[in-house]
């Protein structure tokens, strides 16, 4: 009897501990034009119902619209051009210039923030959305349509194609062992378009690893600011990773992951 109510205080226990993981978080990462939007404090998130949520201010202003709060009433006024939309919290209904809108989900207070369904109001202010759900962003463009990313998954890793970077990336199966990388990462100092590489390779590793690790990775393998300069190798463990850092003088920068 004892051994059971052990093994069920142990169950219990268990089930309140945070399940870490190399993959690291999976937040929704905003574009506008291409830039990141950076939610200081809080994050965007997908509700119950499939909408991408975002705080209002920080894609308002990123779209060049005013946000004002009425804390008495409860609603959030945006303001652009001649454009005004305001959105009561707890409600489906938006009015745009006076005239009302039917949403699918609702505005909500979180964290002291305001959300509100993204796609929805960036329409109304005259941008285009669109979803990549290899790497769960949405990318809002103010001038034109938004085109579909071609990706492929390597061993778990969003890669971009076509993208013209000359990024050379390639990963082997997991059935061939440790001696052999899950991702593979080429970046030449030989054509122009350095960052463009760099930033790819960043991308890729945030696709499946955890932020802080690829911000180590990262900050290691940018000292290589030219070919001529050598960066020794770096080998960092994480969990079940070990991540090799080279680039040799007179040579390319080359990042890789293995399973141990």
């Amino acid at each position: 009897m004892k051994n059971k109510l052990t093994a069920i205080m142990i169950v219990v226990i268990m089930s309140f501990i945070p399940v870490l993981s190399v993959n690291g978080s999976r937040d929704v990462t905003v574009k506008v034009d291409g830039e990141v939007i950076n939610f200081p404090d809080v994050k965007a998130y997908i509700d119950e119902n499939g909408r991408t949520m975002v705080p209002v201010r920080f894609v308002s202003e990123a779209l060049g619209a005013e946000v004002l709060w009425d804390g008495e009433y409860r609603v959030v006024t945006i303001k652009k051009d001649i454009d005004v939309i305001t959105i009561k919290i707890g409600e489906k209904r938006v009015n745009k210039n006076g005239r009302p809108h039917e949403i699918d989900t609702r505005a909500v207070i979180r964290s002291d923030r305001t959300f509100v369904p993204l796609r929805f109001v960036s329409e109304m202010l005259g941008a285009s959305v669109g979803w990549i759900a290899a790497t769960r962003t949405v990318e809002i463009s103010t001038t034109g349509e938004v085109v579909d990313k071609k990706v492929e998954i390597i061993n778990g890793y969003t890669v971009p194609i076509d993208t013209g970077s000359r990024l050379r990336v390639s990963g082997d199966s997991f059935e061939l062992g440790n001696n052999y990388p899950e991702i593979d990462m080429l970046i030449s100092f030989g054509f122009s378009g350095l960052e463009q590489r760099l930033d790819e390779a960043e991308q890729i590793l945030r696709s499946k690893l955890d932020d802080k690790l690829v911000d180590e990775v990262m900050a290691y393998a940018r000292k290589k600011t030219d070919r001529e300069y050598d960066l020794p190798r770096k080998i960092i463990n994480y969990g079940n990773l070990r991540i090799w850092v080279e680039g040799p003088s007179y040579s390319d920068l080359n990042i890789s992951v293995y399973v141990k």
